[in-house]
């Protein structure tokens, strides 16, 4: 047998494999990128780009590896590794009862550009900010009266290691003014990590792309609580299937709220003594009944007889 026909019956490259079943779902594609302002031709070109930066995909379940780029196509976004990327992770596929059967399947995720882009486009957001602290930054969350502050100021020159990433935070102002902000601790951080399927075997988006992941988290967290489409809501929630809520339902990816002590009660001593400073600044018009108390109750408990004094002042004002 010569050279070139020995050539001619090798089998071809999976990447070979992988680019002629692609371009033979073309006309499946351009359906489902139809409206979002991809053509094929860039999509094709990153797909290509995302199955050569991780050559393992070529070898992992085919069927999940075209459902996720269909996902892409669906949420309008590319699977170029900054808008979205194609993710790896195990899956067990056995039946109860029938030893286990693991099988490298694929999955969609959306990345942080992928999701500014969404989050920017819907109707009611003004503005949106996600980011990691390191432990030499300087940071400061607090909520009063007029609502919830964040000061965030990075040391460049300080190690930003991934293992130095202390807490993530996202927030976003909408066009009425309004402030939401969502910060995430560390030890919640872990928690999320240690829920995905592959973060806690230290492989996948876990290892590498660690701030993106702790940005996503509290992305994940805040994004209930605001005025979105359900399309975006879709898009934030999409790779929900890569963490393992069955085996590990106490570490969700939207960890609740630490629970708070309860506040001591407010003396009759430190009421008297601030009272004639409130009612002078409520009757002044610089505050209002409802703010006073909104602060005061951060850090103490009222009693009813307590903001029924407060809520009087207004009453006195108009006497």
């Amino acid at each position: 047998m010569t050279q070139v026909a020995h050539q001619q019956q090798e089998a071809p490259s999976p990447l070979a494999v992988f680019t002629h079943s692609l371009d033979k779902r073309e006309d499946q594609f351009k359906q489902l990128l139809d409206g979002t302002g991809i053509d094929f031709s860039t999509f094709r070109s990153a797909a290509l780009t995302g199955v050569q930066a991780n050559p393992d995909l070529l070898h992992a379940d085919p069927a999940s590896l075209f459902d996720a780029l269909s996902q892409s196509c669906r949420d309008g976004l590319l699977p170029d590794n900054r808008q979205g990327a194609l993710v790896i992770h195990s899956t067990n596929t056995a039946k109860r009862e029938e030893p286990p059967n693991w099988v490298q399947k694929v999955a969609w995720m959306p990345m942080i550009r992928g999701l500014l882009s969404k989050i920017r486009n819907a109707p009611e957001v003004a503005n949106v900010h996600m980011d990691v602290v390191y432990q030499d930054d300087t940071f400061d969350y607090w909520v009063d009266e007029d609502g919830q502050h964040l000061k965030h100021r990075p040391k460049w020159g300080g190690d930003r290691g991934d293992d130095k990433i202390s807490l993530a935070y996202a927030t976003v102002r909408l066009k009425s003014g309004e402030v939401q902000i969502e910060v995430v601790a560390r030890a919640d951080l872990e928690k999320i990590q240690a829920a995905s399927k592959s973060g806690r075997k230290g492989y996948g988006p876990w290892k590498d792309w660690k701030p993106q992941m702790c940005k996503k988290s509290a992305m994940h967290r805040l994004a209930p609580k605001l005025p979105l489409p359900d399309a975006v809501m879709k898009v934030i929630n999409r790779d929900e299937q890569l963490y393992d809520f069955e085996q590990r339902k106490e570490q969700d990816v939207t960890p609740q709220q630490p629970q708070v002590e309860a506040l001591p009660p407010y003396s009759d001593e430190s009421f008297k003594g601030n009272f004639e400073q409130w009612r002078a600044a409520i009757l002044a018009g610089k505050t209002s009944p409802e703010r006073v108390i909104a602060k005061v109750s951060s850090r103490a408990m009222l009693s009813d007889e307590q903001k029924q004094q407060i809520q009087n002042i207004t009453a006195e004002a108009s006497v």
